[in-house]
């Protein structure tokens, strides 16, 4: 063993002896380094499974055993329950042991385990950032009692906070307890996939000097292997094309322990009802479970408890709920079905197998339209998508190592409306210019400029959610104080009102909408028909039903770097074959490339059909799409006389009076005046969506102005448009 084992207290030796260690791995070498002789902050980027845990925590426990604090030693701030409750199984007795106290603190505990905390805090706090939200506001007498002393807070899965409102909200309590409490503890963060730790450590600390990451995300021997099916819109066809394809799945994963990913409950829901319909017919065991949002807490746990089973077979489709690194045990594989939007999830979702072997295994298995079925005038439209995107993704990653960069908002106005009315309620009053202080210079606000603040707090008054007292100060109004008492507060994230379905006095899980008597539906892949609706407790009541039967649940997605949508013209361009394929994939690819590529505008973004109409194709992102689109809807609407634009796949359809050389005449003469308006900071949106949870509180001028910052992108589209109105032509 290393000299860093012999300066561990002896509890920790006799762990790692327990446990047969036969030396400690780099990354717990180095965080040992980090956190033992230096006061800097640190971020460990490594692979599921490589010892993150152990990693800071023994050093950790070394400095505390050293010199424990007053008050609670460690917060661990986790994105989920079920990983708070799953996170400390392999220490569990090691920190008992030694008397080190963990405390759950989320709205499964009672309050009597959160009070002996209060009485006596000391040891490690777990707890969500809704939980710690709801503390500054019901418990504000106790932040300082519990963290004066507060040594280290660890940031479980920290990339899963970094590109939305959740994780600034973090940020901003990390903030706040600082200050409550006047500690100064060492912030940790912890993750599997992070390809920029610039981006990161920016979001931790500020300072480059006061941070260091361990970035050991190292190689390990992969298996993989994508399956393609076709399968007709003939429903006849169809039937029977669906027969094989689900016939492949339930023998692959028989007698086995799998996740399979979807990117929809929807589609969750129809492959465990089909798997679940085999398993009768072929007399085999109901091993199958379904893992999403609207699935009830107690069959996510039985899913979850079969996955950990050691002596019986289990398999569970699920959505990102177990993207997450709680640790499900030894799984033979993940099968995703379609593509994952992301290479970040592509690495979450591999990640979940291979924990023991540090082989992990992973199935992709799409379906594609045939060929005869799906030739148009502009057969972009119509490419095999899943299978090139898989492709593109797998590629970035396996030879790159790619992961998409994080993009931390500019201009989160809706937290700043729920940092402002938590802090209002947290502080019972305050003078406008010190409200301003503590909110502005929370860092998540720091792109924020105090007149905007000032639009925003007059608004609210307006609104009545904050009233001017007596004395001057602020306080929050009527409509605040209601809001603030609901616990649906504490969250930053939208919640949708829903409708509890309830079979036999059991919880299946929830609707979004209200369903109809005698409708039939999926739900923890079992068919179920409405026998009746209570409206005002909003409960639907179910039995099982055999036969024909329909998904319930919206559509969810996600934007798509522009890096993926390149590395699928580069995939299609090119003559390389892939050894992850199967026959079935590679064919498909090599007739995607011989029959629909030669027509494609792979060289030229602009072409016209011909009925008139005009299709872009930039071989890019969602958000520099979705910026082509606000650019061609609005501000050039009138002059390139638009009368209809929207985007399909990944292409923008143009609808206009002009024909193509016209068209792209006009667009030049508009370019110029663009890049004008653009170096003015001229573009102008209005009626902006109301995307965030609080944005319906954020006058119209702050929302739109959010929208150019954090939702477009026009540094990208302009670079497009300029690829069409100088050359129309990619760069080779």
């Amino acid at each position: 063993m290393s000299e860093i084992f012999k300066q561990y207290p002896k509890y920790i030796q006799d762990f790692i002896y327990k446990n047969r260690w036969n030396e400690l791995n780099e990354i717990q070498k180095q965080a040992y380094y980090v956190l033992t002789r230096t006061d800097k902050d640190l971020i460990v980027a490594s692979g599921t499974a490589s010892g993150k845990t152990e990693a800071v925590f023994f050093p950790i426990l070394t400095l505390l055993d050293k010199q424990p604090s007053n008050s609670v030693d460690v917060l661990y701030i986790s994105p989920l329950k079920a990983l708070i409750n799953d996170q400390f199984s392999r220490l569990n007795g090691l920190l008992e042991d030694q008397n080190i106290k963990v405390t759950s603190w989320h709205g499964d505990i009672s309050q009597s385990k959160k009070e002996k905390l209060i009485n006596d805090p000391h040891g490690i706090l777990q707890i969500t950032p809704e939980s710690l939200e709801a503390m500054f506001i019901n418990n504000p007498g106790v932040i300082h009692r519990l963290f004066s002393d507060l040594k280290f807070i660890v940031v479980d899965e920290i990339h899963s906070f970094l590109d939305g409102d959740r994780g600034l909200q973090v940020q901003c309590l990390i903030e706040r307890i600082k200050r409550a409490s006047h500690s100064k503890p060492r912030i940790i963060g912890l993750s599997a996939t992070i390809s920029d730790p610039k981006t990161v450590e920016e979001y931790v600390n500020p300072d480059p000097n006061g941070i260091v990451t361990i970035n050991q995300n190292k190689g390990r021997r992969l298996s993989l292997r994508v399956e393609s099916y076709r399968i007709s819109l003939d429903e006849e066809k169809r039937n029977k094309q669906l027969k094989p394809y689900y016939d492949f799945l339930y023998d692959f994963t028989l007698d086995k322990n799998a996740i399979i990913f979807t990117n929809s409950r929807n589609d969750s829901e129809e492959v465990i009802h089909e798997l679940k319909q085999l398993a009768k017919k072929n007399n085999t065991p109901n091993i199958y479970h379904v893992h999403h949002g609207s699935i009830s807490k107690e069959l996510r746990l039985e899913a979850e408890k079969a996955l950990k089973s050691a002596y019986e077979s289990s398999v569970t489709a699920a959505t990102v709920t177990l993207e997450l690194g709680i640790d499900l045990g030894d799984l033979d594989f993940t099968v995703q079905i379609g593509s994952p939007f992301t290479c970040s999830s592509f690495v979450q979702r591999l990640g979940r197998s291979g924990r023991r072997t540090n082989n992990p295994a992973m199935l992709f298995i799409n379906k594609f339209l045939p060929f005869e079925e799906n030739v148009g005038s502009f057969p972009e439209n119509e490419l095999p998508w899943d299978l090139l995107l898989t492709i593109a993704i797998l590629e970035l990653y396996l030879k790159e190592k790619w992961i998409e960069p994080f993009r931390i908002k500019s201009k989160p106005f809706s937290l700043m409306v729920h940092q402002t009315l938590s802090t209002l309620a947290n502080k019972v009053s305050l003078r406008p210019r010190d409200l301003a202080k503590e909110i502005l210079t929370l860092p998540s606000f720091k792109n924020i400029s105090q007149e905007e603040y000032k639009i925003l707090l007059r608004h609210l008054l307006n609104k009545g959610y904050i009233e001017k007292i007596d004395d001057g100060t602020l306080a929050l109004g009527l409509k605040a104080e209601a809001m603030v008492n609901n616990y649906n507060f504490y969250s930053v994230f939208k919640t949708k009102d829903t409708y509890k379905v309830v079979s036999a006095k059991k919880t299946i899980g929830e609707l979004e909408t209200q369903p109809q008597v005698d409708q039939v539906f999926l739900l923890a892949g079992s068919a179920w028909k409405v026998v009746s609706v209570d409206e005002e407790r909003k409960t639907v009541y179910v039995i099982p039903f055999k036969g024909k039967r329909f998904t319930n649940f919206s559509g969810e997605g996600s934007d798509i770097d522009p890096r993926i949508l390149e590395k699928v013209r580069q995939v299609l361009l090119s003559d390389e074959t892939y050894a992850y394929l199967s026959d079935e994939a590679k064919a498909l690819l090599e007739e995607t490339r011989d029959k629909l590529v030669p027509r494609m505008a792979l060289k030229y973004p602009l072409l016209e059909s011909e009925d008139g109409t005009l299709y872009l194709f930039p071989w890019t992102g969602t958000k520099i799409l979705r910026t082509l689109r606000f650019l061609f809807g609005t501000a050039f609407k009138d002059s390139l006389k638009i009368f209809d634009c929207y985007i399909k796949n990944f292409s923008l359809v143009i609808k206009s009076e002009l024909d193509i050389d016209a068209f792209i005449e006009e667009l030049e003469r508009l370019h110029c005046f663009f890049q004008t308006i653009l170096k003015e900071k001229g573009i102008k949106v209005e009626g902006a969506p109301k995307l965030e949870k609080f944005d319906y509180l954020v006058p119209d001028e702050l929302l739109n102005e959010a929208y150019i910052e954090d939702r477009l992108d026009i540094e990208g589209a302009l670079e497009v448009i300029n690829q069409v109105v100088t050359t129309n032509e990619f760069d080779s």
